[in-house]
């Protein structure tokens, strides 16, 4: 099986070809192919994620299965001694 040939050509015009031609000029000799490829999938596995947790959200949204907890206050006791603590140091 032949591999397959791509080619990269940015337009050095636009800021964000020159942002990726720049971090590709630092990715050292023989490890572009394995920066492109980790780079391609992890976009994918972002996407991927974003669109799981936009439907799990909808999800909980529709069914509305959210419940609320009141925050606890703060121990006060704690915080007294600590203050008197650092009063008198």
């Amino acid at each position: 099986m032949n591999r397959p040939v791509y080619s990269f050509r940015p337009d050095l015009q636009q800021r964000d070809h020159r942002r990726a031609w720049e971090i590709l000029k630092g990715v050292p000799k023989g490890q572009k192919n394995t920066f492109l490829v980790r780079a391609i999938l992890q976009t994918d596995d972002r996407e991927t994620l974003r669109e799981l947790i936009r439907e799990s959200v909808q999800e909980v949204l529709r069914n509305g299965a959210l419940t609320y907890q009141e925050a606890k206050e703060p121990d006060t006791d704690i915080q007294d001694q600590m203050l008197s603590f650092l009063e008198n140091l």
